[in-house]
């Protein structure tokens, strides 16, 4: 009975594992998730003044780079802007996803040539990033 109930403990954890990888979280990091609201220079411009869109971020766009930095300035991950941006003002909103290892923060969510933010670890997960 000892050599089962150690079989099913040791295929509970297995699953556990698989279960985890599958939702794209590894033990020791948390998910940095989100969107922005983006687009071209000109196309933020327009949509601004005519006061359609507010906080767009001027040249946030697809393949744009954000990085995540620890408390430190150190750096901790890097990825890019994925989306369409749409309409004649080439505007839009775009995801993003990476993770960092798992800590208390702060951390500073830099869209490189764009805007720069610090968030606490529990927003790192539903970021939704605009521009003033």
């Amino acid at each position: 009975m000892s050599t089962t109930i150690t079989r099913i403990a040791v295929v509970a954890a297995a699953a556990t594992g698989i279960l985890a990888a599958g939702c794209g979280t590894t033990p020791g990091t948390q998910p940095v998730r989100g969107q922005i609201m983006g687009g071209t220079q000109a196309g933020a411009t327009v949509a601004t003044a005519l006061g359609s869109v507010h906080g767009i971020c001027a040249g946030a766009v697809p393949g744009g780079q954000l990085i995540v930095k620890g408390p430190s300035g150190k750096l901790l991950a890097t990825t890019t802007l994925h989306g369409t941006l749409t309409g004649q003002a080439q505007i839009g909103f775009l995801h993003f996803s990476t993770s960092v290892p798992a800590g208390g923060g702060p951390y500073t969510i830099d869209v490189v040539g764009v805007s720069s933010l610090v968030v606490a670890a529990s927003q790192l997960a539903h970021l939704r990033l605009t521009c003033g």
